[in-house]
């Protein structure tokens, strides 16, 4: 007899936990009028200015080997490829011809500034202008006096390679050695985006 009694009242509960469960279930949501709610798109977030992939490249400023001032802002509308690089450096030097290559074939699309980390060079800027000189360097070659770029865009090796799209955002970021066919690709990849 306490076994038919103690089945009646969990037979109860259960209906009752069913009846509730079920009345809840169809309850209609809570609609939170249009006017609370605020539309998020990415054209309404401003991207940060930085020195990583998917920030707006850091400006700065430095001088050519004519001593005139070049901006990176200034290149606003194109691809820019910001090549981090030192004479001594044997990668660096591997990849000037392809970069010299690459320059020649799509100057009217693609910048390339070449930042020399000068303070690096045992013969100064006369090693610089020797070695541009003697490569037949055409693209623009600004002089890191102070490491002050460098520092900022945190090139802790060389050849360091930024590329940065026409809105100036970080698109690559490469370390190492680069040969003509992978800055091809990259820039490639930026024209399709």
């Amino acid at each position: 007899m306490k076994t038919k009694l103690i089945l009646s009242i969990l037979l109860s509960m259960c209906t009752l936990v069913g009846c509730q469960s079920t009345d809840a279930q169809t309850t209609a949501p809570e609609v939170v009028p249009s006017t609370v709610q605020e539309e998020t798109t990415t054209e309404n977030i401003p991207t940060p200015t930085g020195v990583t992939v998917g920030n707006i490249a850091q400006d700065f400023t430095l001088k050519n080997l004519s001593g005139e001032t070049v901006t990176l802002s200034d290149y606003r509308g194109k691809t820019v490829i910001l090549n981090f690089f030192a004479t001594w450096c044997g990668p660096c030097k591997a990849e000037t011809a392809d970069l010299k290559e690459i320059y020649d074939e799509t100057k009217d699309d693609v910048v390339v500034l070449s930042v020399n980390l000068i303070s690096t060079e045992q013969g100064g800027v006369d090693d610089v202008k020797a070695y541009i000189d003697d490569q037949n360097v055409t693209y623009t070659v600004l002089l890191d006096v102070d490491n002050a770029v460098s520092d900022t865009y945190r090139v802790r090796a060389l050849p360091t390679n930024i590329f940065i799209n026409g809105e100036g955002a970080i698109v690559y970021r490469h370390i190492g050695e680069i040969d003509k066919a992978t800055y091809l690709t990259y820039l490639a990849n930026i024209e399709e985006n």
